[in-house]
């Protein structure tokens, strides 16, 4: 479930139209010694609630949404087991759908950061991405700069040899 603000930080009206977005990717990593490819292929199912004069009514509206993302991973050094990488991505989004008639372009969005990998679970991420989004029109287009800092920790749900 995703409650999405206008795209448009210029639009004046603030309707928060709720959208219900199921999904399916494939992933695919192919691994090599001085760096890993990541690609992923993602459709997506999604139905916006309908709106008339900016106010929510009953019943959602439908589309499909295609987007395809390759990532490239360099490790560029090792510190006291703490790994440093560089990650480059680009993703593309496509719409489709009978309602679907300027905007088949959606966005694309291309990143470039560090990642610091501290131990086995433990790691930071920081970056900067650049989205790019075509609007509902078909000839307006939106650009967005977002720097990206992220902490992750990977929980551990594997089974010792004691069962503990």
């Amino acid at each position: 479930f995703i409650q999405s603000l206008p795209v448009d930080p210029k639009n004046p009206v603030e309707l928060r139209r709720p959208e219900l977005r199921p999904f399916q990717n494939i992933n695919l990593k192919t691994a090599g010694s001085k760096l890993s490819l990541h690609q992923r292929l993602q459709i997506e199912e999604r139905f916006f609630r309908r709106n008339k004069n900016f106010e929510l009514t009953d019943g959602y509206d439908y589309a499909w949404r295609f987007r395809y993302r390759m990532m490239v991973k360099v490790p560029l050094f090792n510190i006291k087991q703490t790994d440093i990488g560089l990650n480059l991505s680009e993703e593309v989004f496509i719409n489709a759908g009978e309602d679907i008639i300027y905007n088949v372009f959606d966005q694309n969005r291309v990143y470039g950061g560090l990642s610091v990998n501290i131990r086995d679970r433990f790691g930071i991420k920081a970056g900067y991405l650049y989205w790019f989004q075509q609007l509902s029109t078909g000839h307006d287009y939106l650009h967005h700069h977002i720097l990206d800092l992220a902490l992750i920790y990977t929980l551990d749900f594997t089974r010792t040899e004691n069962g503990n």
